[in-house]
């Protein structure tokens, strides 16, 4: 705070110590110029005190309002700003207030000895037994943490990542804490070795130790009743309230932990949610939601996911310890008590329904159907293409993006990129491999310890083939409509590529970009966040040269005219699924009273087909 400070007058001793105020040096304690006496009551100091101008009121509760100042507290080595309302607070200690900050009803707040206020935490994530360790720091985004917990084949990569972070840590450590402008802490038990951005709210929180606040004005973070929280980072625009339990997590912008949420090692980066159940170990990529209790994440990988009712996962499969792990890729689900026994690997926009115990492999079989038969897990490849549902969530994704301030995590949201696709070529690849190595008399084919029914194959590999088609179609249609030229350097490689915690990319700039980091001695965690922005203004070009790739020697026309037809049965097929909605069998329960009243009960609670937004979000 650049502010002039100067003595406290003898008047200005005597109003203090005659409304209850002591200190065992007065000279210790300096003020501005307008500071007012007269609305400090009852409080101890201690150390090196500077306090500002308290002229304003303040109202926090409906029906109170108080001037701002300090009343019956202890204070300590503190620094603080104007019109700061400061009252009942057992302990306040080596701190810069910000000001029109507002203290009340606290036990204990103050940091001890040197923190770094939960930077450089480490988080192992992914697998319980460690070995793909997180450090965790302020500005940490998805691909950042993808990089250290997912390169870990490349030691000198995770030895710089972790140099760099180190750096940070070093330059936030302090002996001194600061809550920000703006900021409300009312009603709590112990705030340890705690920095707080500015407008944060912090009402009821029962224990928080060794953490940051990373509060903005643009996006606020909120914590609530009863949390209890060590070792912890918090991004803007965050809200962890009702008795939510963390220990050693990131949790990332705009991402919400309520409902007696516990996480342990886990880290959650943008717009995830987590409601009722647990987590350990987890690496949370963007919009990874669980609502339910009795739902466990565990030892994983998720990004796009939503986890159903009582499902669950186990990573104990043999005598080593909990040593298994599981990835569950861009989209993927599981149904309302489904299971998975790790290790185990679920590919992009898979649905996991029952019970599955032969360690499921289904990376190259997108947008799938994960199907329990006894003991047995079957795949339906590509049925969910179908879906009604996958589009959905598709067109939700986007709109539920609340961050507000400057984006940590860089997020494509498009589910059909060359990532997908490439998946999709490699699916028509297997499936044509495994149709013409198997006999017509036989009912199931077997694939990465699963069954697939030898007949849903061929219905598989052309709804697949409509899936390119339409992508390729869409891609050379923008791109005819952008008319403008592909500006990449001319070594650009886009041949294979990753889903980097929300960021697709070609794998040979990715490798580029890891090459770099471990011979550039200059490079730090803002000059890498930076190339990772880079990666993500350059998706569309980099997707245009690998589609164009793709395309060949076909014309334009027929290009786009078999994405139209492919469009067109798709869409109608997504009609057709969601028509089910308003099936007779969806009228269940209608008309209670009156069974001649269920269409009209039905068509008052739910609508019609035509009128629903979602089937006229699909046009014609």
């Amino acid at each position: 705070m650049d502010q002039q400070y100067r003595k406290l007058t003898a008047r200005e001793i005597k109003i203090m110590e005659k409304a209850g105020c002591d200190c065992a040096d007065w000279n210790r304690v300096e003020v501005v110029e307008g500071f007012d006496a007269s609305v400090v009551r009852r409080v101890n100091f201690g150390g090196d005190v500077k306090l500002g101008a308290f002229t304003d009121a303040v109202s926090f509760v409906a029906g109170f309002e108080g001037r701002c100042g300090i009343y019956k507290s202890t204070v300590h080595n503190c620094i603080v700003g104007d019109n700061v309302y400061i009252n009942n607070v057992g302990t306040l200690a080596n701190y810069v207030i910000g000001y029109e900050s507002i203290i009340a009803n606290i036990s204990y707040l103050a940091v001890q000895g040197d923190s770094s206020f939960g930077n450089g935490t480490q988080v192992t994530v992914i697998n319980e037994a460690g070995g793909r360790e997180v450090m965790i720091y302020d500005c940490l985004s998805s691909q950042i943490a993808y990089l250290m917990a997912v390169y870990r084949h490349r030691p000198k990569l995770i030895e710089k990542l972790n140099a760099m972070i180190e750096r940070y840590v070093l330059s936030v450590t302090s002996t001194m804490g600061i809550i920000g402008p703006g900021s409300k802490l009312m009603n709590c038990g112990t705030l340890k070795n705690i920095k707080i951005g500015s407008n944060a709210i912090i009402e009821g929180a029962n224990r928080l130790e060794n953490g940051s606040v990373n509060s903005t004005d643009q996006a606020r973070v909120r914590i609530g009743a009863n949390v209890i929280a060590k070792d912890f980072i918090i991004a803007s625009g965050a809200t962890v309230i009702d008795n939510v339990i963390l220990e050693k997590c990131f949790v990332g912008q705009a991402t919400e932990l309520a409902k007696g949420y516990s996480a342990e090692n886990s880290i959650f980066f943008a717009n995830c949610g987590g409601y009722h159940g647990e987590a350990c170990s987890v690496f949370a990529g963007p919009f990874t939601v669980t609502h339910h209790k009795a739902t466990l994440l565990i030892a994983g990988m998720f990004s796009f996911f939503n986890a159903g009712s009582a499902s669950n996962q186990s990573n104990h499969m043999y005598k080593l310890g909990s040593v298994q792990q599981a990835v569950f890729e861009r989209g993927a689900k599981m149904g309302s008590s489904s299971y998975v026994l790790y290790p185990a690997r679920i590919g992009p926009f898979n649905a996991v329904l029952g019970k599955h115990s032969s360690h499921p492999d289904t990376g190259d079989l997108p947008f799938s159907y994960i199907l329990q038969s006894g003991d047995q897990t079957l795949i339906l490849p590509g049925a969910n293409l179908r879906s009604c549902g996958t589009l959905r969530d598709m067109q939700k994704w986007p709109k539920r993006d609340k961050r507000e301030d400057q984006k940590l995590d860089y997020i494509i949201f498009d589910a059909f990129t060359p990532f997908t696709v490439e998946r999709i070529y490699r699916a028509i690849d297997i499936l044509e491999g495994l149709l013409s190595r198997s006999v017509e008399r036989i009912e199931y084919v077997n694939y990465q310890n699963c069954k697939i029914k030898r007949s849903w194959l061929t219905p598989a590999i052309e709804i697949y083939k409509l899936a390119i088609d339409r992508y390729l179609g869409d891609v050379l249609g923008k791109r005819l409509e952008a008319g403008s030229s592909v500006d990449l350097p001319a070594d650009t490689d886009v041949c294979g590529w990753a889903d980097v915690a929300g960021l697709v990319a070609p794998m040979g700039e990715i490798e580029k970009l890891c090459d770099n980091i471990e011979t550039d001695e200059t490079m730090n965690v803002y000059s890498l966040a930076e190339r990772f922005k880079k990666l993500y203004d350059n998706f569309q070009g980099y997707q245009w040269l690998w589609a164009k790739d793709k395309i060949g020697e076909a014309s334009q026309k027929d290009i786009l005219d078999k994405g139209k037809v492919a469009a067109k049965k798709l869409t109608e097929m997504l009609k057709e699924d969601a028509a089910k909605e308003f099936s007779e069998t969806s009228m269940i329960s209608y008309g209670l009273d009156d069974p001649s009243a269920k269409a009209n009960d039905f068509k008052a609670v739910r609508g019609q087909l035509q009128d629903n937004s979602f089937i006229k979000s699909l046009g014609e």
